[in-house]
C-alpha cells in the first residue's frame, strides 16, 4: 500500500508492506489500562459494511489492513449482533500459504510480547449466544463473554459449560468502565473493536474510543441503509495520524484529540 500521509520529508509517498506496514499502523507503546481501536469499513457514500471489505468485492488490500489490525491486537472485542467467528486471530499479512501465514503471525505476535492468537471478547447483554456456535465449537482461545447480573442464569451457566468466560459486567445494563478493567486486568490492553452500533454508541458515550480506523472501499451501496455506525449525535475531536491507499481502498487512521481539557 501506498503511504500518501504523513508526507514524506522530500515529498511524495513510499510503499508500506509485511512488517512496515505493521510498524505503521501499531498501537501506541506503554499504555497502562485498555486503549480502544475501532474498526470500521465503510463504503464511498458512508454505508457502514459488517460482511468484510467490499461487502464481497474485498480487494487484497482491504483484506490486508483487516488482518493487520487483528494481528496486532490483544483482544477483538464485539457485540453480540456482529455474529462473531471463533478463533478470531485474523491475522496474517502476506501471501504466503495459509498455514505458513499463520506461523508467521504467532511469530511476530510473540515478538511483541502477545499470545499466539488474539483473544475473542463479545458482549452479550443477555447472555443470548449459542453455546454450540463456532465462536465455543472451535475457538483457538477460550473466549470471554461478558454480561450483566440479570442475564437469565440458565444461558449463563450454558456459555460458561462450553468453555466461555463469563464476567458479569453491570446489574441489568452493561459498563463500559468495566468491561476495560477487567481486560486491562487480563494484560488484553490492546483492544480492536468490530463491534454492533449499540456497542459503538456504549464506547462512544463512555468516551472509551481512542482510536478510530476507517477503511473506505470504492463502491456505492445508495440509499435505504442506515448510514450511521452509532446511534445519536456524536461530536468528539479527532486527529488525523496516517492514510494509506491500495487497490481503490482507503485506510485512514485517527486519534482521538484529548488535548482540549473538558474541565476550564
Amino acid at each position: 500500500m501506498l503511504q500518501i500521509f504523513p508526507p514524506l520529508a522530500e515529498g511524495g509517498s513510499r510503499t508500506v508492506r509485511g512488517e512496515d506496514l505493521s510498524a505503521t499502523c501499531d498501537y501506541p507503546g506503554g499504555a497502562a489500562r485498555a486503549y480502544v481501536r475501532v474498526h470500521l469499513i465503510t463504503s464511498a457514500d458512508g454505508v457502514v459494511m459488517a460482511d468484510g471489505p467490499g461487502g464481497g468485492r474485498a480487494s487484497h488490500d482491504g483484506t490486508l489492513m483487516a488482518r493487520t489490525l487483528r494481528e496486532l491486537a490483544d483482544v477483538i472485542l464485539v457485540g453480540a449482533g456482529a455474529g462473531p467467528s471463533s478463533g478470531d486471530s485474523g491475522a496474517t499479512l502476506s501471501d504466503e500459504p495459509e498455514e505458513a501465514r499463520s506461523e508467521g503471525c504467532r511469530r511476530r505476535r510473540r515478538e511483541r510480547g502477545q499470545a499466539d492468537v488474539a483473544a475473542v471478547a463479545v458482549v452479550a447483554e443477555h447472555a443470548d449466544l449459542d453455546p454450540r456456535g463456532a465462536l465455543f465449537r472451535d475457538a483457538l482461545v477460550r473466549p470471554i463473554v461478558f454480561t450483566v447480573a440479570a442475564a437469565p442464569r440458565d444461558r449463563v451457566a450454558a456459555l460458561a459449560g462450553a468453555g466461555a468466560q463469563v464476567i458479569t459486567v453491570g446489574d441489568d445494563r452493561v459498563e463500559v468502565p468495566l468491561i476495560l478493567d477487567a481486560l486491562t486486568e487480563a494484560g488484553l490492553t490492546r483492544v480492536l473493536c468490530e463491534g454492533d452500533p449499540l456497542l459503538y454508541g456504549r464506547l462512544l458515550g463512555a468516551d472509551a474510543v481512542d482510536e478510530l480506523c476507517r477503511t473506505l472501499t470504492p463502491c456505492l451501496i445508495g440509499d435505504g441503509l442506515d448510514r450511521h455506525p452509532w446511534p445519536g449525535p456524536v461530536s468528539l475531536p479527532l486527529r488525523l495520524v496516517s492514510v494509506l491507499a491500495g487497490d481503490g481502498v482507503l485506510f485512514m487512521r485517527y486519534e482521538r484529540d484529548r488535548s482540549e481539557s473538558q474541565d476550564p
